[in-house]
């Protein structure tokens, strides 16, 4: 591993024409990695962790007239309110379009084997043919729902030519996979990071003191709340005691995996923008990764070790 590549704003602007391969470390979000993998001359499949984000890219993409034609991107997932989900003939057909000269194929980890299968039956192209680059990794492992999709995802990974197939993170963690280990790594370090105001709160009574807060933000302004607490049943006590301070049930959202769907029959919401849904949203690990918002909003993390998510 050599020196970090220095970054002012976006990889892009490195001079940089492809990703390398291997395991890829930015110092921060926002820098452009998937995005230089999207525009650059080759084809690619970028497995991201959630479907807003997978689909956001290709929505993004689609609506700018400046995006180059020959390699507009192509979503495989489930159906999200901006982009349905394609048959397997919709993903033949991109494949077989010949003014798409660079195939980008963005999913989410559990679609990966049915792109992989549909590449095999196109015949033309093969798996070989694709830079396989997996967006935040340490997402897609961490979260519970997605353990199984990631073990499949790797073993496409491990399939793949070393020079064809990349990771990347913002937050790297300790892999078992001896594989994994042995990955070559590049960094990417933002040469000027923008701070942001953060305060610290260390008290023996955590939940109170996040009712406290909203209760203050609520009174001054109609500014956005999002609650990053991964445990079920602390947020179903704030739900309640919201809603005793004058919090409407119904502009409470619980962005959460699907596994969690029955805990919140009121108030569980998929993130299908770059809005959140409502006044006060919850966010458990399952949205733990990069995604773009654009507005404005209060955000409290909390955080208990004596508390098993």
């Amino acid at each position: 591993m050599g020196e970090p590549i220095r970054v002012k704003e976006y990889i892009s602007e490195t001079g940089m024409e492809f990703l390398p391969s291997g395991m890829l470390i930015k110092s921060d979000t926002g820098m452009g990695a998937t995005h230089l993998e999207l525009i650059c001359s080759r084809h690619s499949i970028v497995v991201e962790p959630i479907r807003v984000t997978a689909s956001s890219k290709v929505r993004s993409a689609l609506k700018d007239p400046e995006y180059l034609q020959d390699r507009l991107p192509f979503y495989v997932g489930s159906s999200v309110d901006h982009v349905s989900s394609p048959k397997d003939s919709d993903i033949i057909a991109y494949l077989d379009n010949i003014e798409v000269l660079h195939k980008k194929i963005i999913c989410v980890a559990d679609s990966l084997p049915r792109v992989m299968r549909n590449i095999v039956n196109h015949g033309r192209l093969s798996a070989e043919d694709f830079f396989l680059l997996i967006d935040e990794v340490d997402s897609i492992q961490m979260d519970s729902s997605f353990r199984r999709a990631m073990e499949g995802c790797l073993d496409y990974y491990e399939k793949q030519p070393i020079n064809m197939r990349a990771m990347l993170t913002a937050t790297p963690l300790e892999f078992s996979n001896p594989m994994l280990k042995d990955e070559p790594i590049t960094r990417f370090n933002l040469i000027t990071s923008t701070e942001k105001p953060t305060f610290f709160v260390q008290t023996p009574n955590g939940l109170q003191c996040i009712i406290d807060r909203v209760e203050k933000i609520i009174k001054s302004d109609d500014s956005k709340v999002v609650i990053v607490l991964n445990h079920i049943q602390s947020i179903r006590v704030l739900i309640e005691e919201f809603v005793k301070i004058g919090v409407l049930s119904e502009n409470i959202a619980v962005l959460c995996s699907t596994l969690s769907k029955p805990d919140f029959p009121k108030h569980f919401r998929e993130l299908t923008g770059k809005l959140y849904p409502k006044q006060i949203n919850f966010v458990t690990s399952a949205y733990y990764s990069g995604y773009d918002i654009e507005e404005d909003f209060r955000l409290i993390c909390y955080a208990n070790y004596r508390v098993q998510s």
